[in-house]
Protein backbone atom coordinates (compact mmCIF):
# COMPACT_ATOMS: atom_id res chain seq x y z
CA UNK A 1 0.00 0.00 0.00
CA UNK A 2 1.71 3.16 -1.28
CA UNK A 3 -1.65 5.60 -1.05
CA UNK A 4 -1.10 6.74 -4.72
CA UNK A 5 -4.11 7.21 -6.65
CA UNK A 6 -4.54 8.34 -10.58
CA UNK A 7 -4.54 11.63 -9.61
CA UNK A 8 -1.06 11.25 -7.74
CA UNK A 9 0.04 9.14 -11.29
CA UNK A 10 -1.05 11.94 -13.28
CA UNK A 11 0.97 14.37 -11.11
CA UNK A 12 3.79 12.44 -11.05
CA UNK A 13 3.71 11.84 -15.34
CA UNK A 14 3.42 15.72 -15.46
CA UNK A 15 6.61 16.92 -13.56
CA UNK A 16 8.51 13.62 -15.39
CA UNK A 17 7.52 14.24 -18.88
CA UNK A 18 5.85 17.39 -19.24
CA UNK A 19 6.93 20.43 -16.85
CA UNK A 20 5.60 23.68 -16.73
CA UNK A 21 5.47 23.89 -20.53
CA UNK A 22 3.53 26.67 -21.49
CA UNK A 23 2.53 25.04 -24.88
CA UNK A 24 1.45 21.98 -23.05
CA UNK A 25 -1.90 20.57 -24.27
CA UNK A 26 -3.20 18.04 -21.08
CA UNK A 27 -6.10 15.91 -22.29
CA UNK A 28 -7.53 13.22 -19.82
CA UNK A 29 -10.78 11.24 -20.14
CA UNK A 30 -11.73 8.81 -17.62
CA UNK A 31 -15.47 7.23 -16.73
CA UNK A 32 -15.55 6.29 -12.96
CA UNK A 33 -14.77 7.38 -9.68
CA UNK A 34 -10.87 6.28 -10.01
CA UNK A 35 -10.44 9.45 -12.34
CA UNK A 36 -12.00 12.30 -9.99
CA UNK A 37 -8.70 12.70 -8.70
CA UNK A 38 -7.07 13.38 -12.07
CA UNK A 39 -9.61 15.36 -12.61
CA UNK A 40 -9.35 17.47 -9.83
CA UNK A 41 -5.46 17.80 -10.06
CA UNK A 42 -6.46 19.23 -13.65
CA UNK A 43 -8.61 22.31 -12.75
CA UNK A 44 -6.56 25.06 -13.67
CA UNK A 45 -4.22 23.17 -16.27
CA UNK A 46 -6.18 21.04 -18.36
CA UNK A 47 -9.09 19.85 -19.97
CA UNK A 48 -10.76 17.07 -17.60
CA UNK A 49 -13.40 15.21 -19.54
CA UNK A 50 -15.88 12.64 -18.04
CA UNK A 51 -17.79 10.52 -19.93
CA UNK A 52 -20.88 9.87 -18.61
CA UNK A 53 -21.30 6.23 -17.04
CA UNK A 54 -24.43 3.95 -15.54
CA UNK A 55 -21.86 4.15 -12.26
CA UNK A 56 -21.20 8.23 -12.27
CA UNK A 57 -24.47 10.01 -11.17
CA UNK A 58 -23.00 12.38 -8.20
CA UNK A 59 -20.68 15.73 -8.97
CA UNK A 60 -17.92 15.31 -10.52
CA UNK A 61 -14.67 17.44 -10.86
CA UNK A 62 -14.30 17.52 -14.24
CA UNK A 63 -15.01 20.56 -16.56
CA UNK A 64 -16.15 18.65 -19.42
CA UNK A 65 -18.37 15.61 -20.15
CA UNK A 66 -19.23 13.37 -23.01
CA UNK A 67 -22.42 11.28 -23.22
CA UNK A 68 -20.36 7.74 -24.99
CA UNK A 69 -17.03 6.62 -25.55
CA UNK A 70 -18.02 6.81 -29.46
CA UNK A 71 -18.36 10.93 -29.00
CA UNK A 72 -14.15 10.54 -27.78
CA UNK A 73 -13.47 8.90 -30.97
CA UNK A 74 -15.11 12.17 -32.62
CA UNK A 75 -13.55 14.41 -29.96
CA UNK A 76 -10.10 13.01 -31.14
CA UNK A 77 -10.60 12.97 -34.96
CA UNK A 78 -11.98 16.58 -34.75
CA UNK A 79 -8.54 17.61 -32.58
CA UNK A 80 -6.44 16.00 -35.41
CA UNK A 81 -7.87 17.89 -38.02
CA UNK A 82 -7.51 21.03 -36.30
CA UNK A 83 -3.80 19.97 -35.15
CA UNK A 84 -3.35 19.38 -39.14
CA UNK A 85 -4.89 22.53 -40.16
CA UNK A 86 -2.92 24.30 -38.22
CA UNK A 87 0.21 22.19 -39.26
CA UNK A 88 -0.87 22.98 -42.75
CA UNK A 89 -1.25 26.73 -42.38
CA UNK A 90 2.00 27.45 -40.92
CA UNK A 91 4.24 25.54 -43.57
CA UNK A 92 2.61 28.11 -46.33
Amino acid sequence: DIGWNKGNAFEWIRAQYIGDNPRRFELYVGDDRTDEDVFKKMQTRGFPILVISTEKTGATNANFCLDSQAEVGILLERLLEHISERSTKKSN
